[in-house]
């Protein structure tokens, strides 16, 4: 899952980087067709990395939880330890 998070955190620091240098050629472009070419470009990178942090963001959530689920896991087997225990306790007693 970590390996997974940090590729699409590599893929979203390359996109950023394109995109910030489409917006430098924009600002310098003068045809107004190639300007809207590259304009086209952002829009598009700019989708993809939404979808990057959407899957980053998901991926944060499934950690999240999983840590809960482990910590309730835990504390169950924890208390069912605790009941066999008395139930031993009371067992030896009865003999």
């Amino acid at each position: 899952m970590e390996n997974y998070e940090s590729e699409i955190s590599n893929k979203i620091e390359k996109l950023v980087k394109e995109r910030r240098c489409l917006y430098n050629k924009v600002k310098r472009c003068r045809n107004l067709e190639r300007k809207e070419m590259i304009q086209k470009d952002i829009e598009t990178i700019s989708k993809e990395i939404k979808d990057y942090r959407k899957g980053v963001k998901l991926c944060e959530g499934i950690k999240q939880r999983s840590l809960k689920i482990k910590d309730k896991l835990q504390t169950v087997k924890e208390q069912e330890n605790k009941v066999q225990e008395r139930s031993s306790k009371e067992r030896k007693r009865n003999y």
